[in-house]
């Protein structure tokens, strides 16, 4: 039977195995370059909108709120198993040592002197192990030193060449030569922001979602968005997590699931009716309101805003199914709403702009 399968009918090339391995390497160069700069756009456009949407997610609940340098550290596994081999080479990754991978502008760790590549040695007293366990508990430290602002005394391996504050210099062999090691210390002083992170999914798709606490943003939303369009779409999965739709979703649902048990034990097959109705219930008002509060959030950070409209637009005519109201199964609004609704937005936060008020949604008064 294996015989009688249909198989090509020319000669196969034939391959040599190291050209193969050139290539291989080559591409997961392009890989990892696509990926670093694919987060460190997303992170370079989202600490202004963390830092300037502080009040509001305080106003919210003090636990969505903490401090921040900005800074994000990666070990040689950080990017998956295929390309750790070509991180390590790129960043210098000892063993299994902690390396900066994004130092986004405007951030503390950024102003401080911080730069990508930087091996943390030491912080707050604390001198960062080379073992497995080592970003585990960095994270359980800096998860304690991150709920005040005071600062943090940080001392780095930076690889040479380099100016600056160098104390000592080193010399090692690496998979990628001689490297030279400066010693160099910091204070970096944190900020108070947002208590969420975005995060890149690489992905082909036109999507972005908030899941409470992080807010993932598909690689084909980073391929048509602007930057100004970027932090309108990140500005409202942030009001999505702060302004707490993602549980009262989840709440929703629950007491949808409940009331389909309580009637099924009638012998009523609601057939999850009941769910799916909780599940809708709100869910394009959320939109709307993460919308227009994600508009603020823009507009606080210094996003200009008089386009922002046009996105909704542009987004109709990569999805026309999306221009119209779609009956009750619609979870999202119409895309001609949303254009009305923000035109309606910029409008209100420019008379407030005019009239010197604060940019601070219009909240409903408390009952």
């Amino acid at each position: 039977m294996l015989a009688a399968c249909a198989g090509p009918s020319t000669q196969p090339m034939v391959l040599n195995p190291q050209d193969v391995q050139r290539e291989a390497q080559l591409q997961r160069e392009l890989a990892l370059d696509a990926i670093m700069e694919d987060e460190a756009r997303i992170k370079r456009v989202a600490w202004p909108l963390l830092v300037a949407a502080a009040e509001l997610c305080e106003r919210q609940s003090k636990e969505r709120v903490r401090f921040d340098t900005g800074a994000t550290f990666t070990s040689g596994a950080g990017f998956g198993k295929e390309l750790e081999s070509t991180l390590r080479l790129r960043l210098n990754i000892r063993g299994h040592a902690l390396v900066l991978s994004h130092v986004p502008p405007g951030t503390p760790a950024h102003s401080a002197g911080l730069r990508v590549g930087d091996q943390l040695v030491e912080i707050k007293g604390f001198v960062i192990p080379n073992t497995a366990e080592a970003a585990t508990e960095l994270a359980k430290r800096a998860h304690e030193w991150l709920k005040t602002g005071d600062a943090l005394a940080t001392t780095v391996a930076r690889p040479l060449p380099s100016h600056g504050r160098g104390q000592t210099s080193t010399s090692e062999a690496t998979a990628s030569g001689t490297v030279s090691w400066q010693t160099l210390q910091f204070t970096v002083t944190p900020h108070k922001v947002c208590n969420d992170r975005a995060e890149l999914v690489p992905r082909e798709e036109l999507n972005a979602f908030a899941t409470g606490s992080v807010v993932a943003l598909y690689r084909g939303m980073l391929r048509f968005a602007s930057d100004a369009e970027l932090s309108l779409v990140l500005g409202h999965e942030f009001a999505h997590n702060f302004m707490g739709h993602v549980q009262a979703m989840q709440r929703n649902q629950t007491l949808g699931t409940l009331a389909d048990i309580l009637l099924s034990r009638g012998r009523v097959n609601t057939q999850g009716a009941f769910t799916e109705a909780a599940v809708m219930n709100y869910s394009r008002d959320f939109e709307a309101e993460a919308d227009y509060v994600g508009l603020y959030v823009a507009a606080r950070a210094g996003i200009p805003i008089g386009d922002a409209p046009k996105f909704w637009r542009r987004m109709a005519v990569a999805n026309p199914a999306g221009i119209s109201p779609r009956g009750y199964s619609a979870t999202h609004p119409a895309t001609s709403e949303r254009f009305v609704a923000l035109e309606r937005t910029v409008a209100e936060i420019e008379t407030k702009r005019r009239d010197g008020k604060p940019l601070t949604p219009d909240f409903k008064a408390a009952k």
